[in-house]
């Protein structure tokens, strides 16, 4: 299938937000929000999926999000695999490039919608000789991507709101503890 890459600016204060919290939970704060704000995108694919069995509808969902160190590691992995190197090589020049970066935050997060494992996916989707395409992944993005963006604003926030309500609970739950 097709991958479309979309960059989001403009997330400054969320950003800055999610530096102060812990690195587990702000990982688990993003990992919500995106799963959160990927569901109108689902619900939509499921119903433009042709119906036979049902199998290809059953199989759209969200995988599960990676979180990358950044530019570092992309860098050294280009100039490896230009220097001729093998790709094992390269990942091992990427993440010792990650490992040696400033690695205080998350710098990018990436989750994939659309089908698992079914081998008909991308024929439905962009059809085959034989076959007319049926899309159904891409108008579901076309059709509810703004409203992805615009609820990974909301859920993040609210989510950062939420762990920190949720430190500071712990945190004087602590204080009272050691007193």
């Amino acid at each position: 299938m097709a991958r479309t890459v979309v960059r989001v600016e403009g997330f400054k204060e969320l950003e800055a937000a999610l530096e102060e919290l812990p690195k587990a939970t702000a990982k688990n704060c993003l990992r919500r929000a995106l799963q959160t704000a990927a569901l109108p995108i689902v619900m939509a694919a499921k119903i433009f999926a042709p119906f036979r069995t049902g199998r290809l509808r059953r199989s759209i969902g969200v995988s599960k999000i990676k979180f990358t160190a950044g530019a570092a590691g992309k860098r050294a992995f280009a100039e490896a695999m230009a220097g001729g190197a093998t790709r094992q090589e390269a990942g091992e020049a990427a993440a010792a490039a990650n490992a040696g970066a400033d690695d205080s935050g998350i710098t990018s997060a990436v989750i994939v919608i659309g089908p698992g494992r079914s081998r008909y996916a991308g024929m439905q989707e962009f059809g085959t000789v034989k076959h007319r395409p049926h899309a159904y992944m891409r108008p579901a993005w076309d059709g509810h991507s703004a409203e992805a963006l615009e609820l990974i604003k909301l859920e993040l926030k609210t989510e950062i709101e939420k762990a920190a309500a949720r430190l500071a609970r712990k945190a004087a739950r602590d204080l009272a503890k050691s007193a």
